[in-house]
């Protein structure tokens, strides 16, 4: 090759580099953004997992409480039935007993009137 075609050659080659030397500094920088993308998002990642895992215990915490005092409640409620259900089985009791004695009474009315009928139709007899 002659000087000229060197001279040529060497221009090209130069402006060649050139252009490769800008598109490696551009694919650098589009690899230097997307790292600091990732990166960024990775710590707002990291943030974000460490204020929901405080969340969750938190919710965790609460969640126990209100099991405990729904356990609580329901002890309450069935230890309230149960003695709901004893007044009611002493009511009733009660009532069948109440019964019991006004029969007893009526009874007694009668046999008391009948004995009273008796004893006057014998005063009858004797008189």
């Amino acid at each position: 090759p002659s000087q000229a075609q060197l001279l040529k050659l060497g221009k090209a080659m130069a402006v060649r580099n050139a252009i490769l030397d800008q598109k490696r500094k551009a694919e650098e920088e589009v690899r230097e953004r997307l790292t600091e993308a990732y990166n960024t998002e990775k710590e707002r990642w990291e943030l974000m997992e460490k204020r929901r895992l405080r969340e969750l215990d938190r919710n965790k915490k609460d969640c126990r409480k209100i099991n405990l005092k729904f356990d609580s409640f329901m002890e309450i409620v069935g230890r309230t039935q149960r003695e709901y259900e004893q007044l009611e089985a002493d009511l009733s009791i009660v009532a069948d007993l109440r019964n019991l004695h006004a029969k007893c009474k009526q009874r007694f009315k009668m046999a008391r009137f009948k004995q009273t009928l008796e004893y006057q139709r014998q005063q009858k007899y004797l008189n």
